[in-house]
């Protein structure tokens, strides 16, 4: 669902909410604190949703209990400032849920009485990025003008004919891996943690279409949770979003699939422009047939040029490079592919190992790979222009 950056008069900025499933007791916990509204913050939101397994009476507590130890662990006094939160916040949400991950195995030891654990994913946001923590299948998506997408990775495996089972949970193991990752995210844009059992029962697109309907995020995360169970779900529908501040919000027209007929209108739409469509590709397919022909060759021997280093790039395969962004007028971000979606933000200090150059379009980048900083995994890669890069040393 591709959008575009609007102007526009917002409702609320933030919204949580929750429904109990069809199987008619509580599993999750969630929670939503927004600091932006302080006058000095480290940081502008915390927000975290477990959902929990254990049985009636167990599953909630189980994930009240995860949530609410991360969220006292992020208490915003806890860093100076901004730079001080960026550079610790990934170490300290990884202790916060090994701290979790022990209290809900001793409080399970006490009990005596089966599973007790829960799934975990929380973000922590700035005024630049999300840093995302994420054990088990909750998931978390990010809202931009290229669409809603899903930035967590659900830990399951495949079980019996059709089921699956989760691999990683708090409360099963001594220790407990997590996934740590770093969002970029500009004013106007969303960050949205929801249950399996609500993205079970409502699409991706519906759920980009209840954030861009109404400028309430509260009132989108009512929508989403009360879709969710009148068509069933088995679990709790739990949900949260919040919003960047700024002046602008992310608006498509699509919106309207969000509410009730509007994907079949869109469809019907849709099937009148595929015929248009097909008969203007008839017309033009015989034309475009011999172009294609000729060019395939030409292309096969221009395309080089885009996809090797220039000659006299600074950097070889092997070399360390330190990231510099005082000079630059934006801000450094690994990318997926040379000038592609941006990914993890890196700052000024952090190394970088390099791993291969590529020319494309006139401009020099560098496939990296993570060597120090603030990441917890020392083996992030992307790519980064050449004009971020310095000799190390």
């Amino acid at each position: 669902m591709e959008g575009k950056i609007i102007q526009g008069a917002y409702g609320r900025a933030e919204g949580s909410a929750t429904r109990t499933g069809m199987r008619g007791y509580a599993e999750s916990a969630s929670i939503m604190s927004d600091y932006s509204q302080r006058k000095a913050s480290s940081y502008l939101c915390f927000t975290a949703i477990g959902d929990g397994f254990g049985g009636p009476g167990r599953s909630d507590v189980a994930a009240r209990l995860a949530v609410d130890t991360v969220h006292v662990a992020l208490d915003p006094n806890r860093f100076e400032g901004e730079p001080e939160f960026r550079h610790n916040i990934e170490r300290v949400l990884t202790n916060a849920i090994q701290e979790a991950n022990s209290r809900l195995r001793e409080t399970g030891a006490e009990a005596d009485a089966g599973p007790f654990g829960t799934t975990l994913t929380c973000a922590a946001l700035d005024s630049q990025s999300a840093v995302i923590a994420h054990v088990g299948n909750a998931r978390a998506y990010v809202l931009t003008a290229r669409g809603l997408r899903q930035v967590t990775k659900d830990h399951v495996e495949p079980s019996g004919d059709t089921g699956s089972r989760l691999t990683r949970a708090l409360g099963v193991g001594r220790r407990v891996e997590v996934d740590v990752l770093r969002v970029p995210l500009r004013p106007g844009e969303s960050l949205l943690l929801c249950t399996h059992g609500l993205y079970s029962a409502v699409t991706t697109e519906e759920m980009a279409g209840a954030l861009l309907s109404t400028p309430d995020l509260q009132a989108a995360c009512d929508w989403l949770v009360d879709a969710a169970v009148a068509r069933g779900a088995a679990s709790d529908a739990t949900v949260t979003a919040w919003r960047m501040p700024g002046a602008t919000m992310v608006s498509t027209a699509a919106a309207a699939q969000a509410q009730p007929g509007g994907s079949k209108r869109k469809r019907k739409r849709s099937r009148r422009f595929l015929v248009l469509l097909f008969a203007v590709v008839l017309v033009a397919g015989g034309a475009a047939a011999g172009w294609s022909i000729g060019s395939i060759w030409f292309k096969g021997k221009s395309s080089a040029k885009s996809v090797t280093a220039a000659r006299g790039t600074k950097f070889s395969p092997g070399d360390v490079a330190v990231i510099r962004t005082s000079s630059q007028s934006d801000a450094c971000y690994l990318a997926e592919d040379p000038g592609g979606a941006e990914q993890t933000q890196l700052y000024d200090g952090w190394k970088v190992k390099v791993v291969s150059a590529q020319l494309v379009n006139g401009v020099q980048w560098y496939k990296v790979e993570v060597a120090s900083g603030g990441l917890s995994d020392s083996n992030r890669r992307g790519y980064v222009r050449e004009s971020f890069l310095r000799k190390s040393g």
